[in-house]
């Protein structure tokens, strides 16, 4: 693969963006073989395993740039500061904590709009009809 892409900027992994933390875990993979391949082949202290490649700065930004807008802003802010950067196991870790915190928080949301909503059809099938009276 290196002898037909000698840059591995021209290789391709994604085709079209991902829009579930599914498919944005499946591409952060796709992009640890990509740099897994690229690697020097005589340090062998390097990774064999996709998951514990690690997710650099550069892989984070192509990553977030293969996302659609729904994701792209909350993604845009996480930071690994100077701290070492995580592994791809560690990222897809905080991904599905991120969908679980979506999802709870849309779900409670939810419950909270169908309470108020079961309220105020209560409330409309209590309430007196009202009347009007047309002067002339």
């Amino acid at each position: 693969m290196k002898e037909r892409y000698p840059f591995k900027e021209d290789v391709i992994c994604h085709s079209g963006k991902w829009t579930t933390i599914e498919g944005g875990i499946q591409y952060l993979r796709e992009l640890a073989v990509q740099e897994m391949v690229y690697y020097d082949p005589d340090n062998m202290q390097l990774p064999t395993d996709p998951d514990e490649v690690q997710c650099t700065r550069p892989t984070w930004q192509k990553f977030v740039r293969g996302t659609s807008l729904s994701y792209t802003n909350s993604l845009a802010v996480m930071d690994w500061e100077d701290k070492e950067a995580p592994t791809v196991d560690e990222v897809a870790g905080q991904l599905q904590q991120y969908k679980e915190s979506l999802s709870s928080s849309l779900i409670s949301a939810v419950e909270k709009l169908s309470q108020e909503f079961q309220q105020f059809r209560e409330d409309m099938s209590y309430s007196p009809p009202v009347q009007t009276s047309i002067s002339y």
